[in-house]
């Protein structure tokens, strides 16, 4: 194997708040297996040891058998010597150890305080559940961030470029032809990597605010309603009821359901109650098996994949440069109603459960 380390050394003896950093929680893993997928991922050594504090080879024994490595209560002769609080992308540390230079000259950020540790995690391994921005959106915003980390660009200038990229994607959905629902499928793709990118990068940064929160969400949120005016206006609508009806309901049956989500949970978040993801899915009625689970679950997962801001616009993106607006209107028009129904079925059997426990 050319240009490879034969020997890479990780230094996992540092302390957070009097604590081994490696064995803090991060997520479902300790950091130190965090660590070691991205050693195992870039490819560069078959050979990796890890200098542990002396009397910790028990505690330690575990995590080197998973991964295959050898540990060292001294230091070692090796290619290259890592320390666990330096953060690296798995592309940079590949390629700093296969121009043979110190790979400790390019990690990200170092790792001082637990507010550091939730960035590492924020930023490279919580995938939040967007399966279908994974191996396009995602990537491309990380590295988007990182490049811009160092300059003037904030946030909010990246929410506002979202923002205009939203509008001229509405616009070219608006003018109707083949041509410019191609555009209106790019620029969509542009407008979800970028609003990736602007939490990407008030996590980098520590930039995260109020203002960028509600910024952010309620660009959002008239996105989400401007593409679909602009794909519903944009159908020729007007030379069928039909589907001028559905682009209606699409509409509405998504505007009236997001609405209710959203004062839900201002007025819980207002009550002190914190309304988590499946309380807030209308496919959960507490029950964990049978076949109407089983049809709810694939009920959500169609539900899921038409609503949220990152896989609603893959949706509208695939069968804009299919050349299928029309079947895209009927589909998310149906879609939509359906949730909308649900909804207004999870509340009332809710509302009716209130009431009888207080009869």
């Amino acid at each position: 194997m050319n240009n490879l380390a034969e020997s890479i050394q990780i230094n996992v003896t540092t302390l957070l708040n009097d604590k081994l950093l490696a064995f803090y929680p991060v997520g479902d893993k300790f950091w130190i297996s965090y660590f070691l997928d991205i050693i195992k991922e870039c490819k560069v050594t078959d050979n990796t040891y890890l200098l542990i504090p002396k009397g910790m080879e028990q505690d330690f024994k575990s995590i080197a058998n998973d991964y295959s490595v050898e540990v060292s209560t001294t230091p070692l002769d090796c290619d290259y010597i890592i320390n666990i609080n330096h953060v690296f992308t798995p592309s940079k540390l590949e390629r700093q150890v296969r121009k043979r230079k110190d790979p400790k000259l390019s990690y990200i950020f170092e790792v001082k305080t637990e507010k550091d540790l939730e960035t590492a995690e924020a930023f490279f391994f919580r995938d939040d559940n967007l399966i279908s921005s994974r191996y396009l959106n995602m990537p491309l915003a990380k590295k988007l961030a990182l490049a811009l980390r160092k300059t003037s660009v904030s946030p909010n200038h990246i929410t506002f470029m979202t923002f205009l990229t939203g509008i001229a994607a509405t616009c070219s959905a608006y003018m109707g032809t083949y041509f410019t629902d191609v555009i209106a499928a790019v620029l969509l793709q542009v407008a979800l990597t970028l609003d990736l990118t602007d939490g990407y990068l008030a996590r980098l940064t520590n930039k995260s605010s109020d203002f960028g929160q509600w910024f952010d969400t309620y660009i959002d949120s008239f996105l989400n309603i401007a593409i679909i005016v602009g794909v519903v206006a944009g159908a020729g609508i007007n030379n069928s009821p039909l589907l001028a009806l559905f682009g209606l309901i699409w509409i509405i049956s998504f505007h009236s359901t997001s609405c209710h989500f959203w004062f839900r949970e201002v007025f819980s978040l207002r009550e002190g109650v914190t309304v988590s993801s499946e309380e807030n899915s209308v496919a959960n009625d507490g029950k964990t098996d049978g076949l109407l689970i089983k049809l709810k679950n694939v009920v959500k997962i169609i539900i899921n994949a038409c609503s949220g801001l990152d896989s609603k616009f893959h949706v509208i993106s695939l069968l804009l440069i299919l050349n299928m607006k029309t079947s895209l209107i009927y589909f998310m028009g149906s879609i939509n109603l359906l949730v909308f129904f649900l909804v207004f079925m999870a509340e009332y059997k809710s509302k009716k459960q209130a009431e009888n426990a207080f009869m």
